[in-house]
């Protein structure tokens, strides 16, 4: 199989710059769970950090779309302003599921880089459901401390009652929570963006320099995936994730109100877990002392016509 190109490698390993390196440190210095410093409390290094990584990556919790009837003016929650990120870590930092993505995180930053470990690919699968856990839970918390800042706001628009509902029909934030905790475990966590994801639906991957395979055979393009290994991983990811999901059809759906953008991300996450690992197998791609899920990112980025 032949090599990538120089060129594809050079996009592989190319370095954070210095815009990543300021958020990268911030969020080194001041990690989840930071109690503060007499300076800064940790509320608002949450605030800053949400508000930073969320408008820089075009992925900002601030989006946020109740799927309602009417159109709602959200007039007390500073939305627009930097204020929306003070009240949403206020109210994110006091829930007990913060405690738990904190402790969850700490372990995941713990674990080693993907592909270095013994016995990697099964340690690596645990990091991955890790990982995908708490995006979900992350997403959730959001959703949650969300709509506890915007409720007046809601009930004042159509009825105290019927706000209740559109908590659960509030748009989701994963790539955010994605990108986010990416700058808390850059070396476990792997990226959801929009871009990145279409990417990978492209039907001529081959021009890309990877391919999907549809019945494990080997395909004419430099980096081969077998469909079956991305349904298997697919399917290994999902045990025990806090949402009831039913294996349907290839692919991961809730029972009942099947959540299309978590499922999207599980596969997303599984696809670039995948890439990764034929690169290096296939390859020969080197990654020692490399940010795997940056480069991937980038990778994928790049990954257009």
């Amino acid at each position: 199989m032949a090599r990538l190109l120089e060129m594809e490698k050079s996009i592989l390993q190319t370095k954070p710059r210095l815009g990543n390196d300021i958020l990268y440190d911030l969020c080194e210095k001041m990690p989840l769970g930071w109690k503060g410093d007499g300076i800064y409390t940790a509320e608002e290094a949450l605030s800053a950090q949400m508000w930073l990584i969320g408008r820089s990556y075009a992925a900002s919790p601030e989006r946020r779309n109740y799927h309602a009837d009417k159109a709602i003016q959200l007039n007390n929650s500073g939305n627009g302003l930097d204020t929306f990120f003070d009240l949403l870590a206020a109210e994110m930092i006091q829930h007990k599921e913060y405690e738990e993505i904190v402790q969850t995180l700490i372990s995941i930053k713990g674990r080693d880089p993907y592909f270095s470990a013994e016995n990697a690919e099964d340690y690596d699968r645990e990091t991955l459901r890790l990982v995908v856990k708490t995006v979900l839970k992350l997403n959730e918390l959001i959703k949650s401390a969300r709509f506890a800042v915007d409720k007046i706001d809601l009930a004042n628009a159509v009825g105290e009652e019927e706000s209740k509902l559109l908590k659960e029909t509030q748009s989701n934030s994963l790539s955010f929570c994605s990108k986010f905790l990416h700058f808390h475990a850059p070396h476990q966590v792997f990226i959801m963006d929009s871009l990145t994801r279409e990417h990978f639906k492209q039907k001529n991957r081959k021009e890309y320099g990877f391919q999907f395979s549809e019945n494990g055979e080997p395909l004419d393009s430099e980096i081969s995936i077998p469909k079956d290994d991305a349904n298997t991983l697919v399917k290994n990811l999902v045990d025990n994730l806090p949402n009831d999901l039913v294996y349907t059809e290839g692919l991961y759906e809730k029972k009942q109100t099947a959540n299309k953008k978590e499922v999207e991300f599980i596969i997303h996450c599984a696809r670039e877990y995948l890439l990764a690992k034929a690169l290096h197998e296939q390859a020969n791609v080197d990654y020692s002392g490399q940010c795997i899920p940056r480069m991937i990112d980038t990778y994928m980025l790049c990954a257009n016509k």
